[in-house]
């Protein structure tokens, strides 16, 4: 692996860190299904997969690990019905949209997304 590369590795892992902050900032550091602010993780609604809503606050919703790993993974049918009702068709619609965006991001891309979410985390404080 490059030099390059290996820089555009580590700023992909800060974002992934970044990101997750931002969500369970977004939503109040607290589930979306239940309301626990305990054991809460960044979820992804579009898969990670996904590069052009990796890093998209959008794409991420506040789920405690119950309802993360034994729930949405488990039941995804059931977490697609949920989230149609919390967020509208039209939304997730516009996700799986975007979704299919092809994107190939350099690191100065990738800074720049870095400076969005700080912004974020900073704007929204604690």
């Amino acid at each position: 692996m490059g030099r390059s590369a290996s820089k555009g590795k580590l700023l992909e892992k800060k974002l992934d860190e970044l990101w997750r902050q931002a969500v369970l900032k977004k939503w109040n550091y607290r589930c979306a299904v239940c309301g626990k602010t305990e054991n809460l993780q960044a979820a992804h609604i579009m898969s990670r997969r996904h590069k052009a809503l990796r890093w998209d606050l959008r794409n991420g919703i506040a789920l405690c690990i119950h309802h993360h790993l034994f729930w949405a993974h488990k039941e995804p049918v059931q977490f697609f019905l949920f989230l149609k009702n919390l967020l509208g068709e039209e939304f997730l619609n516009q996700l799986q949209r975007d979704a299919q965006t092809i994107v190939h991001y350099d690191t100065d891309d990738l800074q720049k997304i870095g400076d969005k979410l700080e912004e974020f985390i900073r704007a929204r404080g604690d």
